[in-house]
Formats: structure tokens, sequence, C-alpha cells
């Protein structure tokens, strides 16, 4: 809602926090249409790769727990 309300920064913070805390928010943030005023920008950029690589780690611990 705030990168919407055109706080880009706030937005943009907000969100990597969250992926930084292990909210793996990829690939919803690339559908997620608040985020169309951000989603061009080097630092969505950089989020997005951070998004990837935390769901990658959530997959690989999922499927580790269930082929014990």
């Amino acid at each position: 809602m705030i990168a919407l309300c055109g706080d880009r920064e706030s937005a943009l913070q907000i969100l990597r926090r969250g992926v930084e805390q292990n909210f793996c928010s990829y690939p919803a943030m690339d559908k997620d249409p608040l985020f169309e005023s951000v989603r061009k920008t080097p630092e969505f950029a950089e989020i997005r790769k951070m998004g990837i690589a935390c769901r990658e780690r959530f997959l690989a611990h999922r499927n580790a727990a269930a082929n014990r």
C-alpha cells in the first residue's frame, strides 16, 4: 500500500526487511499490482534476487525434511 501511495523508498525498505526476515515473497512480488511503481527500480531487482534465494532455501529445507 505504501508503494501505491507514492512512498517508494519506505515500500522498498519494508519489502527488504521482510525478505531479510525470511518472508520469501517471491514470486508474489512479481505479480502484486501494489508493487508496480517500484518493480522496475534497481532496488526492487536486488530485493527480488534476495526473495528468490530465500524461496530456494525454503524449498531445499522442505525437500530435505520430506526425504527423511
